[in-house]
């Protein structure tokens, strides 16, 4: 007999929708799609893609430790008493909606947890929550790529601080207005939000 896990909150992050009126994915229907794979008290935020849910990890053809159809978007850093749960829902959830929109969604989940504490771990005090992203990897970068990001940012106002899978990304005067921050986000990938974003979910988490 397969032991079930004690439901828990979840906060899940979408990449690459809803962006320029490409790869159009309403959130209702995101809801719909959670709600089918056994989530509870589903909510959205803004049409970015920010998601809070419970839910608990018990399989359904999708594995532990992240593998399985769509678990390229998980975040697989070992870190916080729910990671190995959120790896089987972000597979979970990237698999369910690209077989509802017909196209990739790239899908990070972290545990509430996990979230609180990379939240508190930010080192930056904006004035402005928009002028910082939190950038969630898919693992430690290589200090090879830390290097250039240092280089990327040298002469500028713009900051990086990275904390195991987590980079937080500071633009005092916009992301739009910091000349690096374009290159910064591709050269580390993940997905990135801004602080008012992480903190609304944090509040409805």
């Amino acid at each position: 007999m397969t032991e079930q896990q004690t439901p828990q909150r979840f906060a899940a992050f979408l990449r690459a929708i809803n962006v320029g009126g490409a790869h159009r994915l309403p959130m209702a229907e995101v809801r719909a799609v959670l709600n089918a794979l056994g989530a509870s008290d589903v909510a959205t935020y803004i049409q970015s893609g920010n998601i809070v849910f419970t839910g608990r990890a018990d399989g359904n053809g999708v594995e532990a430790d992240g593998t399985g159809a769509g678990a390229s978007g998980a975040r697989a850093d070992g870190t916080g008493t729910g990671a190995s749960e959120a790896e089987v829902w972000a597979a979970r959830i990237a698999a369910a909606l690209e077989e509802h929109a017909g196209f990739p969604v790239p899908t990070t989940v972290l545990a509430a947890a996990d979230l609180t504490a990379a939240r508190s771990a930010c080192p930056f005090a904006p004035d402005d929550p928009r002028f910082c992203h939190l950038i969630l990897l898919a693992a430690s970068p290589p200090a090879g790529v830390l290097d250039e990001i240092r280089g990327l940012t040298s002469g500028t106002d713009t900051e990086v601080a990275v904390e195991g899978a987590t980079a937080y990304l500071l633009t005092p005067g916009g992301l739009s207005a910091s000349r690096p921050a374009a290159a910064i986000l591709r050269r580390l990938g993940g997905t990135a939000r801004n602080l008012r974003t992480i903190d609304a979910l944090l509040d409805r988490i």
